[in-house]
């Protein structure tokens, strides 16, 4: 939440699988909670370049990736529960 241009996170548009929150065109997070995926396949919203962020909630760590991604991106994920993504747009 501090970290949220907004230091609040609303509802967004998400996945079937995979809830989406934050501001939109400007932060967003996913929440995979109890799924373990290895990976996931993130369509950055249209117009929107972004720092991608893998957070592990439960041993509170966060790990940024390299560049900045647009578009469809492939994200690497663990395959621990408790993961998130952040997207974190750059201007």
């Amino acid at each position: 939440m501090a970290e949220s241009p907004t230091a609040r996170i609303d509802p967004l548009p998400s996945d079937w699988d995979v809830p989406w929150g934050g501001v939109a065109g400007e932060y967003a997070l996913l929440y995979f909670g109890s799924s373990r995926p290895k990976f996931r396949h993130v369509v950055i919203p249209a117009g929107m370049r972004a720092h991608v962020d893998v957070i592990d909630t439960w041993n509170m760590s966060v790990e940024r990736l390299k560049g900045i991604n647009q578009g469809k991106t492939k994200i690497e994920l663990p395959a621990r529960p408790y993961m998130a993504i952040r997207l974190v747009a750059q201007h």
